[in-house]
């Protein structure tokens, strides 16, 4: 089964990426140790300002010493060791290999410099001896871990931690005692890098791998930092113009890694840009479409959907990030309004809907729906791609209302495979298998594809709809998806399925953990921090509730109620949630015309009848 699997998912990569990461594993076999006695030092020149100083792509890695002991907390989970600080030790006691991995992103050192703890009167010059004891351990002259094998010198890792040193180095440069060696291990670290990029996996890795590269060469001089400088920026023009989709997605669709990227390229833009003028025409354009799209998709609470991979906590807040973004680009904040929290006391948005790529978001208001109508990722590159093709989300009254599950870890395990399954997203299950044949950690088998998203507006109604084939293994060669919204609060999901035999026809939504629906019938009653709501639900089938779990942020599981409507029907089979003010529920029929679904919302003596077809 599981060769099976793999002979399926590799079809879809590119001969490229299979070769280059068998190139890699021999080399794993072969490499020598790291080349820290012939690391040159070499000149470093301070650039004049580094964007998000003092930030790094994580904003909750923390580190604290007291008395007797240090810890770190990474992913939401804390590992201890006494003094004094053993790296050693915290990377044996690492939870999992992501753990680890940020562990030596050295991230966390930034938040031990901005702690209000007190216990070192200079914190600048204690990072550094931290730093210097992690060259000791993992690429001094006598060190037995030498060797890139260990997650330490993961390329990827390296591409992290360059950045940081760099910072430290801009913002807090060691003592003259320590420069020598602490400037032979970072270029020993960027030279290992240069040689082991990651192009058989691409996407974000190779993007930060490429943003170490272009910052390391502008912070360095002479001719082995210049070709770092001038490779990296070509390298990074041809993968933004791939990987940066024309409406300013990232192409692995995921709000996580597309804010971790633009973090990346502000970087790249505001310290390298100045040593090269003509990157700043194609990299600024760049950074305005991926500014616009982050911008267009936040929830009123200013933070991302939780679509694809994604959590919260582990990119730099959003708000923050834009402003940065329109600074750089000599762009004043009057001139971009900010989709800042209702609560801030902003100016809530009007109604009306807008498409940014495959994403169609309506906002009205504090109220705000987000109907994702791309494909789950790029067919060679699914690794942080979920089962779940026409998601949504959405808030009410500036609070979270329906949420997707988030991620618990990246490890292989039971909640890794339900975070990615159709059932941990509000979509249409059926037969209950999984839309995509996702498995392991990152690999997907069989996949669905979604056709064209239409939209317009009808009446009041501003609509989408899509299509999917998932299901077509199953005898349904069409599911669907159909969302209408008016600026009274008035929402319509429409999902159907065309196809031929009985199946099981399983449509969840997720809700927010604050959210608390009381069941009568086949009518709910939404209590909701944001304000009350009504739902029906219209079709055959049975209602019921259940508690499952919601991991907005990496290890930390919350409960949260899922309302869950099942039928055993036969197709072709339609429902839909109608969800209002109580006052204001629409009355809603379902019906086929042509062959195709057809919905009719009806309010007072009005009627709007909508065909998706």
């Amino acid at each position: 089964m599981q060769i099976g699997r793999l002979i399926y998912s590799a079809r879809y990569y590119r001969p490229g990426q299979i070769l280059g990461r068998a190139y890699r594993r021999i080399k794993q076999w072969l490499t020598r140790p790291i080349p820290y006695e012939s690391a040159n030092e070499v000149a470093f020149r301070l650039p004049n300002q580094w964007p998000l100083a003092g930030e790094s792509g994580l904003n909750q890695p923390k580190l604290t010493v007291s008395a007797d002991k240090v810890s770190v907390t990474l992913l939401g989970q804390t590992r201890s060791c006494p003094l004094p600080f053993d790296w050693v030790e915290l990377d044996r006691a690492a939870p999992s290999r992501l753990w680890r991995f940020q562990l030596h992103y050295h991230e966390h050192l930034l938040s031990f410099l901005q702690s209000d703890f007190d216990l070192f009167e200079k914190k600048a010059e204690q990072v550094w001896q931290l730093i210097l004891n992690w060259i000791e351990v993992y690429s001094g002259r006598n060190s037995p871990l030498r060797s890139w094998k260990v997650d330490a010198w993961h390329p990827y890792v390296i591409s992290r931690r360059v950045p940081v040193w760099l910072q430290f180095l801009c913002k807090n440069p060691p003592p003259d005692e320590f420069r020598s060696v602490i400037f032979r291990s970072l270029v020993s670290q960027i030279r290992l890098l240069r040689s082991n990029l990651e192009y058989d996996l691409g996407g974000n890795h190779l993007l930060q791998n490429l943003r170490a590269l272009a910052l390391a060469g502008a912070c360095f001089g002479g001719s082995e930092a210049a070709e770092w400088h001038g490779f990296s920026l070509r390298t990074l023009q041809r993968e933004v113009a791939e990987q940066i989709l024309p409406h300013g997605e990232h192409l692995e669709r995921s709000p996580m890694y597309h804010i971790d990227i633009l973090h990346g390229l502000l970087e790249v833009y505001a310290i390298a840009g100045p040593m090269q003028p003509a990157i700043r025409e194609w990299l600024g354009d760049a950074i305005r479409r991926t500014s616009e799209f982050l911008q267009t998709i936040l929830h009123p609470d200013g933070n991302i959907p939780l679509l694809g991979d994604s959590v919260h906590g582990q990119a730099p807040e959003p708000q923050r990030l834009l402003e940065e973004s329109w600074r750089l680009l000599g762009e004043t904040a009057a001139n971009r309004a900010l989709p800042y929290p209702v609560a801030r006391g902003v100016q809530p948005s009007p109604a009306g809907a807008t498409v940014v790529g495959d994403s169609w978001v309506f906002r009205s208001g504090g109220d705000f729906l987000i109907f994702d109508a791309g494909p789950v990722g790029p067919d060679n590159l699914p690794a942080h791609a979920h089962a779940d093709l026409l998601g949504l989300e959405a808030s009410v009254g500036g609070m979270r209302f329906i949420v997707d599950t988030g991620v618990s870890d990246y490890e292989d395990s039971a909640t890794r495979a339900y975070c990615r399954s159709t059932a941990a997203h509000s979509v249409l299950e059926i037969d209950g298998k999984n839309q995509c044949d996702v498995w392991s950690r990152f690999r997907m088998g069989r996949r669905g594809w979604p056709g064209k998203l239409r939209c317009g507006q009808t009446g009041p109604f501003c609509w989408a709809w899509c299509t999917h084939n998932a299901y077509r293994h199953r005898g349904i060669p069409e599911v669907g998806r159909l969302v209408a919204c008016n600026a009274e609060g008035a929402w319509v999901i429409f999902d159907w399925a065309m196809g031929t035999g009985l199946h099981t026809f399983r449509n969840r939504l997720h809700l927010a953990p604050a959210a608390v629906p009381q069941v009568c019938n086949q009518l709910v009653g939404l209590q909701l921090p944001g304000g009350e709501r009504a739902l029906k639900v219209v079709g055959n089938g049975r209602l019921r509730t259940e508690k499952t779990p919601y991991w907005p942020e990496f290890g930390k599981a919350q409960v949260r109620f899922t309302i869950v409507f099942e039928a055993e029907d036969r197709a072709p089979y339609s429902c839909a949630w109608v969800i209002a003010q109580p006052k204001l529920l629409p009355q809603v029929e379902l019906s086929w015309h042509n062959g195709r679904p057809r919905v009719l919302i009806a309010h007072g003596q009005q009627r709007w009848e909508l065909t998706a077809g």
